[in-house]
């Protein structure tokens, strides 16, 4: 079962950009999960001597333009609340393109973003915070801010791939936030094309990653008699509830 309790689901975009994907791909480190895509979900199997370029002619969307650097097209979106049981919540994705490698730098800097609305555990309240972010920076996942140039540590060059069309990756990054165990949240996962609305790019997301680390429930009893049981007047027991170590990355 989920360790938290997801809720109403929102989806924005067209009907072709979202689809679950399966692989057993050395391109894919993921064996299944969900993509959300600018243009048609199905384009992203293939060589990478294919073309995943699909205008689906959707809109912007407030959040992502906030973090781009240029006006948001071909955005596709996917919304819903959730319960975490723990204190923190993650989830595992990679971010591609058909931008990489030649329009690096050149402002077709698609996005991604994946945001949370709720309360903040270290005071006030998330207000569709950006959690897509390359690791120890406040930098959103984008084209321009992973490629062969610029935090190249994070950027695989996938143009000899046999099985996934886009011609560029990144590794297999992970989003977190601090939260309150029992406490309602909101989440946006949101991707869009920059400036023009061809040349696609993609957000794979890992299926079973979107989670909170469960609550660990520990009895111990005086005088066991009955296995796993407390018996009134035979037996106290001590229940220990610990909520595992925060990540700090």
């Amino acid at each position: 079962g989920w360790p938290m309790a997801l809720l109403q689901f929102l989806w924005q975009g067209a009907s072709v950009a979202i689809g679950k994907f399966v692989s057993n791909s050395a391109s894919m480190p993921f064996t299944s999960g969900i993509i959300l895509s600018t243009g048609d979900a199905t384009d992203a199997s293939g060589s990478a001597s294919s073309f995943a370029s699909t205008d689906n002619d959707e809109g912007s969307d407030p959040q992502l333009a906030n973090i781009a650097d240029g006006t948001v097209n071909d955005a596709s979106v996917l919304e819903f609340d959730f319960i975490p049981e723990s204190d923190t919540i993650k989830f595992r994705y990679i971010f591609a393109s058909e931008e990489y490698p030649e329009f690096v730098g050149f402002g077709v800097n698609d996005i991604f973003g994946f945001f949370i609305s709720g309360v903040n555990p270290l005071g006030g309240n998330y207000t569709n915070k950006n959690i897509a972010l390359i690791p120890n920076t406040t930098t959103p996942v984008a084209i321009d801010n992973i490629n062969d140039h610029t935090n190249s540590s994070y950027y695989i060059n996938n143009s000899s791939s046999t099985t996934l069309s886009f011609d560029g990756k990144t590794v297999v990054l992970t989003a977190w936030a601090l939260v309150v165990p029992c406490t309602q949240y909101h989440i946006k996962l949101a991707i869009g094309d920059v400036q023009d609305g061809i040349y696609d790019s993609g957000v794979f997301l890992e299926a079973n990653s979107f989670s909170s680390p469960r609550v660990a429930v520990t009895p111990s009893f005086q005088t066991q008699i009955s296995p796993g049981n407390a018996i009134e007047g035979c037996s106290d027991a001590t229940v220990s509830i610990k909520l595992p170590k925060v990540p700090q990355s």
